[in-house]
């Protein structure tokens, strides 16, 4: 029977390969082209790439299927085995007894969850639930993989995001470019009230301390500004 199984498998494996965009005579061409082995694994893979939702969920559903019908085979042939003494009596309600029951172990164990209800009594079924555990936890890392992907933002989309953010930053160029020549009418100012006084010492007077201060912390600022903006801009470093 598990012969069978697997014999199962490998028929949906080349109806996979069977209806993948490469299966054609354009695509073997492109293949040869390429120098690529045209092999049922590299069809599989192409359309495992090309319909990533839709592979997901067949794998997801076939994996639980094809388990589960193999932890019922054994959980059902139990009673010929010699293992029976290693269990006790009282497990006798937690046994899988029909495909529904072995369907629902295989659910709870593929999502790492087990409430206990149900677990494998024979040796090979405990082989069985490690099986789809290690199959669950590939699961899980793939789908937050396609989550990832699916978040990523495509080219046209940075290019918006990359528009905005440069828009932002030409702005704050230019209001520390208006705040420094606010300081430095300030500076002018200053000196000029100060010279009318015959103080020749201006510059040493807490209000141009202060000026010259805040000059500075501006012009640092510009000039950050000033080199995002430059940095974001690749147009601009390949013209000069």
């Amino acid at each position: 029977m598990f012969l069978l199984l697997s014999g199962r498998l490998v028929t949906i494996l080349r109806v996979l390969a069977h209806f993948s965009p490469l299966n054609s005579n354009k695509g073997r061409f492109v293949v040869a082209l390429r120098g690529i082995d045209y092999t049922s694994g590299f069809l599989i893979k192409s359309w495992i790439t090309t319909n990533p939702i839709k592979s997901l969920v067949t794998g997801v559903v076939g994996f639980i299927l094809v388990n589960s019908y193999a932890l019922y085979l054994f959980e059902r042939q139990r009673e010929y085995w010699d293992l029976e003494a290693c269990f006790s009596s009282e497990a006798e309600e937690h046994t899988v007894r029909s495909m529904r029951d072995a369907i629902w172990l295989a659910i709870i164990t593929f999502v790492t969850v087990g409430f206990g209800d149900f677990y494998p009594r024979s040796e090979l079924g405990r082989y069985i639930s490690i099986v789809i555990t290690i199959g669950g936890l590939l699961y899980s890392a793939t789908i937050i993989g396609l989550v990832h992907s699916a978040l990523n933002l495509t080219s046209e989309e940075n290019g918006v995001l990359l528009i905005i953010a440069n828009q932002r930053k030409d702005k704050a160029k230019k209001m520390y470019a208006a705040t420094l020549i606010m300081y430095l009418l300030k500076m002018a100012g200053v000196r000029h009230r100060n010279l009318r006084k015959a103080n020749i010492h201006w510059f040493k007077t807490r209000a141009a301390k202060n000026l010259k201060f805040n000059l500075f912390i501006t012009v640092q600022k510009f000039k950050k500004a000033k080199h995002d903006l430059d940095a974001s801009n690749p147009l601009k470093h390949q013209d000069q």
